[in-house]
């Protein structure tokens, strides 16, 4: 509804610049009542609240679009990617000319543009196309969006250009999880098509394969970038650069909340000897080194003693980077019945700690949650404290370790 409505705007006319004064707005207290917009926009007034409530799932992953009153579309929206995301991409891989195949919102054309790139932008969407050529003005930036398929622009590609793809994992609104080959354009078509020597950069979802992935993928040097930002895994990227020789390589991008803040943890530097301390500690590896299989780097230290078949819960000394992932301090550890852990907690007058199972945990013939454990140690919810609950091997009892949060 929303793109259709747009489209009759006679090509994004008064009307939408009014949308975008009222998306442009920095807070909520300025949006203008229910009646004001009915007023102003008539029957229109369901596109301008579909914008408000776009604007408000915006906000946080395209903070600089908000603030310039850029217009969104829905499925567009939630498969772009985020700025801070995009602008590391860009000034990360730097290169004369982009050709971006799947333009979708044009968040990633947009972070190139701002690098001085020649942007060549490929929609099928001709009114998503006007959508974004609406919020280029907008944004004050500039870059070429054209109608068409990705097969019949590759061809177009010259030894300067870097081919970026965010192959669309939805079909008819259905999300395609780790299916690869029924992503849209298809990644091997593509490649096939594409002229010798060309660089490839592709986004998939966080949740896909990456060891799958490279049974697809042409030889020559390929570079996996597992992108972590705001507690979360965002996406992986991959680098393709059939010029080179093939070798495989995995890095995993811890990026801050400014342009600056940014640490590449390449696998070499998992190795390196860290300072010991006195204390022990628990450390969970975040998701973007787990996601590229890093943390079996990390167990192969003889400072790490992994408490989980996975590799994603150590005992340590070791002083862990922040940007490797979260280090609590033990204060208590406890092995043997779910029982004798509650008894063993009341008399050392514990009663405050969120609870944390890792494996397979099963209680009274069932999988529980951590919240029932909780429940059932008879511990209050914390933000300080950290239960972390493991069964043991072959047994009934738990190894059970208590810790307090560091950073």
């Amino acid at each position: 509804m929303v793109l259709d409505s747009l489209y009759k705007l006679n090509a994004f006319d008064s009307n939408s610049i009014a949308l975008s004064e009222i998306i442009s707005n920095e807070s909520d207290h300025h949006i203008p009542s229910i009646g004001e917009i009915q007023r102003k926009f008539g029957d229109l007034a369901p596109l301008a609240f579909e914008q408000i409530k776009l604007k408000k799932k915006a906000w946080r992953k395209l903070p600089i679009w908000c603030t310039s009153g850029c217009l969104f579309e829905q499925r567009a929206l939630e498969q772009s990617t985020s700025e801070r995301v995009a602008l590391w991409k860009a000034s990360h891989f730097k290169t004369k000319k982009v050709l971006s195949l799947t333009g979708g919102l044009g968040v990633d054309d947009w972070a190139f543009s701002r690098q001085d790139c020649d942007v060549t932008s490929v929609d099928t969407n001709e009114a998503l196309n006007q959508l974004v050529r609406h919020n280029m003005q907008l944004l004050q930036q500039s870059w070429s969006r054209e109608e068409g398929d990705a097969q019949s622009f590759i061809s177009k590609a010259d030894s300067d250009t870097l081919v970026y793809i965010d192959p669309d994992r939805r079909l008819d609104n259905e999300r395609l999880g780790g299916d690869v080959n029924s992503y849209s354009p298809n990644i091997q078509k593509i490649f096939k098509k594409a002229p010798e020597g060309i660089e490839f950069l592709i986004k998939f979802s966080p949740m896909t394969d990456y060891k799958s992935l490279l049974e697809l993928l042409p030889s020559g040097q390929i570079c996996i970038y597992s992108i972590h930002y705001q507690h979360e895994v965002k996406e992986l990227l991959i680098h393709i650069d059939r010029s080179q020789k093939p070798m495989t390589s995995c890095i995993s991008v811890h990026l801050g909340s400014s342009e600056n803040e940014i640490e590449l943890i390449h696998e070499h530097h998992l190795i390196e000897p860290l300072t010991p301390r006195q204390e022990l500690y628990i450390f969970e590896p975040h998701g973007g080194l787990n996601v590229v299989g890093l943390q079996h780097t990390i167990a192969s230290r003889s400072d790490m003693n992994s408490l989980v078949h996975n590799h994603t819960l150590f005992s340590t000394y070791a002083q862990i980077p922040k940007a490797w992932g979260r280090s609590k301090r033990v204060i208590k550890t406890m092995e043997g019945s779910l029982k004798e852990v509650k008894r063993s907690l009341s008399k050392s007058g514990y009663t405050t700690a969120s609870v944390t199972t890792k494996g397979s945990f099963n209680w009274k013939g069932r999988r529980v949650t951590g919240d029932t454990l909780r429940k059932e140690l008879n511990l209050i919810e914390s933000d300080t404290f950290t239960l972390y609950v493991i069964p043991l091997k072959n047994s009934n009892k738990i190894s059970a370790w208590l810790t307090v949060t560091t950073y």
